[in-house]
């Protein structure tokens, strides 16, 4: 089977979907139970990229564990310690839970951005930096836009072809936040004809 054909693609998620079944059945024991509300998650992600959530670190190395033994038992996949990170919250303030994979110590993401399934987050999971970016992109696009010697519709529909496709993956992985936050700054573009 040759990578990046639609077959391939479907047989590795088929195959390893199979390790969210192998952790999963470890919810109960070691998943996160979120305050104010009846749910308890373990494990989230999609394709390759997997998130682990647990009460403790301690828990959390148990399952990385686990993970690295279904790894092994495939016989052709393993972990890239390099491309993991890791988060810990203590008393609300973002630390380092100090995990390993693969004998190699996984790295703290601090205040570095980290991406899950195209969400750009910060160690205390907030969306901050991903609104600054859009906010940066339209001030930028608008900018730029507004400078050129064009009439209103010719702006606008640079704006809509260009500057919003820039936006869309981020409109599209972040929740609603990003029109509240980009529409007080759509003045900028002045509409002339």
């Amino acid at each position: 089977m040759f990578q990046g054909l639609s077959l391939s693609t479907m047989l590795f998620d088929t195959t390893f979907n199979t390790s969210f079944d192998c952790i999963e059945v470890l919810k109960q024991e070691y998943g996160y139970t979120f305050p104010c509300v009846d749910l308890t998650k373990l494990v989230t992600g999609y394709a390759d990229d997997i998130a682990l959530f647990t009460e403790t670190a301690v828990a959390n190395q148990f399952i990385i564990v686990d993970v690295e033994c279904w790894l092994n038992w495939t016989q052709t996949m393993k972990a890239k310690p390099r491309k993991c990170c890791a988060t810990a919250m203590t008393n609300g303030k973002p630390c380092d839970p100090k995990l390993t994979i693969n004998g190699l110590a996984v790295a703290w993401i601090k205040d570095n951005l980290f991406k899950f399934l195209g969400k750009q987050l910060l160690a205390n999971v907030s969306d901050t930096a991903a609104r600054k970016k859009v906010e940066k992109t339209v001030l930028d696009g608008v900018t730029k836009i507004d400078a050129l010697p064009l009439t209103g519709v010719q702006k606008m529909w640079i704006f809509e072809a260009v500057v919003m496709s820039h936006l869309s993956w981020d409109f599209m992985v972040h929740d609603t936040w990003c029109m509240r936050d980009v529409q007080p700054h759509c003045y900028y573009v002045q509409v002339t004809t």
